[in-house]
């Protein structure tokens, strides 16, 4: 409860609102090294950090882990899907013995709607946590694919429809 209750984004809570809270979050024990969230995958669920400590990375293009922040009790991470409705950006592991607590997509949503400035906080914490991601993997040297103008680039291609019969014999050989 007393960790519940630091986090930022419900220490503005009434007594009858966290009970409900606490009654609808659910309780998981990780050990050290375990995934928790996987990039891609889209999950919109929030986890606050009761205990432990959490390392939240991304792949970059070669496959190799980006460290973008290290989170422990009192934080909370999974924020984006949840407003942007995007699938999960980064990957999150334990990096020791973790307690975190998982309040659904739907319980965070109506707490959003009762309590607008929950909404203000995390959307404050996505912009400055988008914001630090971009400058971390500028500086380990990723760049983002849809920004990069080469990587935009088109290529034009050409397909031609042969029936089976009539293909050249340069073709069937391979």
């Amino acid at each position: 409860q007393k960790t519940l209750l630091s986090t930022q984004i419900f220490n503005f809570l009434e007594d009858t609102e966290f009970s409900e809270l606490e009654a609808a979050a659910n309780l998981h024990l990780f050990g050290a090294d375990q995934l928790v969230i996987q990039e891609g995958d889209f999950g919109r669920s929030t986890y606050i950090i009761l205990e432990g400590l959490v390392k939240v990375f991304c792949k970059d293009y070669e496959g190799k882990d980006v460290q973008l922040a290290t989170l422990g009790a009192d934080q909370f991470f999974g924020e984006m899907p949840l407003l942007t409705g995007k699938p999960r950006s980064s990957s999150v592991v334990t990096v020791e013995e973790s307690l975190l607590s998982e309040i659904s997509y739907n319980k965070m949503r109506s707490l959003m709607m009762q309590y607008p400035q929950a909404k203000d906080i995390m959307q404050s914490y996505l912009k400055k946590r988008q914001e630090d991601s971009r400058k971390k993997l500028a500086e380990a040297g990723v760049q983002d694919r849809r920004r990069h103008p080469r990587l935009n680039e088109r290529l034009l291609m050409r397909f031609t429809v042969w029936p089976n019969n009539t293909l050249p014999e340069e073709m069937t050989s391979h």
